[in-house]
């Protein structure tokens, strides 16, 4: 690393002594400084850190787009990574065959009281549902995307009316359904392809 020195003036030395003396300690600044101009020398202002926290970048290799990477960061990456779920055999994959050997219990959504209007069930939020019958509706075929089981649980209030299906290639049992208060119905609703068929079981 370059290091600047300079010589001192002679105490009582001539004024041309001192002059020599101060352009040459001015000369030699100049060519200890190089092209830095007062602009870069501002970057400098305000910086806290020591020698050792410089030298910490020194032989850092990463550009400002990977030091971006970690913008956001509240904590240690590799404590997260350590806290993660180990890759397990067991995990169901999307994309990949497997033999369930335990079973499964899930939450039915509420679809709440139909009482005018057309009802299109959807698998968003699962795939067990409970709807109210509170006067006449439709219930149409599903339409969300993909293959998939529908069940929904009805129960009539004491203003149900009739339900009226619509859009479904197949229907099995709709005459099964009543508008007697109290009564209890589940729907089976089947969607494979475009093809959509809907059977209804009575539950009294």
């Amino acid at each position: 690393m370059a290091v600047f020195t300079y010589s001192a003036p002679v105490v009582g030395g001539s004024e041309s002594t001192w002059g020599t003396t101060l352009n040459q300690n001015w000369a030699d600044l100049s060519t200890f400084l190089g092209s830095l101009d007062s602009a870069e020398l501002a970057v400098l202002d305000g910086i806290t850190a020591d020698t050792a926290e410089l030298n910490l970048l020194d032989g850092a290799t990463a550009t400002t787009v990977e030091l971006n990477y970690v913008t956001g960061v509240t904590s240690a990456i590799q404590t997260q990574l350590d806290g993660k779920e180990a890759v397990d055999a067991e995990i169901l994959k999307a994309d990949t065959d497997d033999n369930l050997t335990a079973g499964y219990t899930a939450t039915p959504t509420g679809d709440g009281t139909k009482t005018s209007g057309t009802y299109t069930p959807t698998p968003v939020g699962g795939n067990f549902k409970t709807a109210v019958n509170g006067g006449a509706f439709t219930l149409a075929a599903p339409t969300a995307t993909g293959s998939y089981t529908l069940i929904i649980q009805i129960t009539n209030d004491a203003s149900a009316g009739a339900v009226t299906f619509s859009g479904f290639n197949k229907t099995v049992g709709t005459s099964l359904l009543t508008t007697t208060n109290g009564d209890d119905f589940f729907i089976y609703i089947t969607k494979v392809g475009s093809f959509t068929s809907v059977s209804v079981e009575a539950l009294q």
